[in-house]
């Protein structure tokens, strides 16, 4: 097990790999380095890099290396003007590409989102947007979902700001506009996206987004269940969308939680302290 910690070691002040093993091992290579990421399939680190104190004539760099600290090696420089937001690449599932999101700075180029090629380094801006806010893979690695947004002024001079979500083809970067929404969207396991802010719909773009209850929600691990908590109940959704009461919770306070068990069986779970005879639960 290994963790990244920026912290006083023996060689200084840096980014340390840290082992479970208690030893350390310095990894910054005398730079700036944010943004660790690690791949899922656990052998390797992605990260921001740019030398210390240095200037805007140089860029922000993506690296990789082995989590050993191994074969370390610069994927991209980003274009001048263009810089890493303060969150982490994104690795794809099959752990062959990595997302990034820049912003741009005033003058330069507007940033947006980057897919990368691990084993090539090749990279290729597939969408424009200074406002974006997470990026998402689909688990057979070949779409993302992302967040771009628009802010406008109006005559009155307030501005009104948009947010979106669609997904980008990271090959070609064709897009396609799924809903009006202000949160990015989560991925089934079969492909499909299911928004969490309460819209579900397609990954396709062609399909009326339907808006569901509750602030609670619970995807089947096959994708063709929704279950979400509204205000007294407990609702289950199939993939057209009808949705039947499992177990009525009304007079009943404090937090609650779905979970499923295969792939259409689901168990409600409530906070013992609300008094709920666990006899009334049920299982669909």
């Amino acid at each position: 097990m290994e963790g990244i910690a920026r912290r006083e070691g023996p060689d200084g002040t840096g980014a340390y790999l840290l082992r479970s093993d208690g030893s350390m091992q310095r990894i910054d290579n005398g730079t700036e380095v944010g943004g660790w990421a690690w791949s899922l399939d656990g052998r390797s680190l992605a990260y921001f890099s740019r030398p210390v104190g240095a200037d805007a004539s140089v860029p922000v760099s993506l690296w990789v290396m082995r989590t050993d600290g191994t074969e370390r090696r610069k994927l991209v420089d980003f274009p001048l003007g263009q810089g890493p937001k303060p969150r982490a690449p994104v690795w794809s599932p099959n752990s062959q590409r990595l997302a990034a999101m820049t912003a741009g700075s005033a003058g330069g180029p507007p940033g947006g989102a980057w897919i990368v090629e691990v084993a090539t380094g090749d990279a290729r801006q597939v969408l424009t947007n200074d406002e974006l806010d997470a990026i998402v893979w689909s688990p057979d690695s070949k779409r993302i979902a992302t967040d771009p947004a628009t802010t406008t002024e109006q005559s009155n001079k307030t501005r009104t700001f948009e947010q979106n979500v669609v997904v980008v083809d990271p090959t070609t970067g064709a897009r396609t506009d799924i809903a009006h929404n202000n949160d990015v969207a989560a991925w089934t396991p079969s492909g499909d996206i299911v928004m969490v802010s309460g819209l579900v719909t397609n990954d396709r773009g062609d399909e009326q987004p339907h808006r569901v209850p509750g602030l609670v929600r619970a995807l089947s691990p096959d994708g063709q269940h929704l279950a979400t908590e509204s205000t007294d109940t407990f609702l289950v959704y199939d993939r057209n969308w009808c949705g039947r009461a499992l177990v009525n919770i009304a007079d009943h306070t404090g937090p609650h939680w779905i979970s499923w068990y295969g792939p259409s069986q689901i168990l409600v779970i409530v906070n013992p302290h609300d008094g709920v005879d666990p006899s009334g639960l049920g299982w669909y």
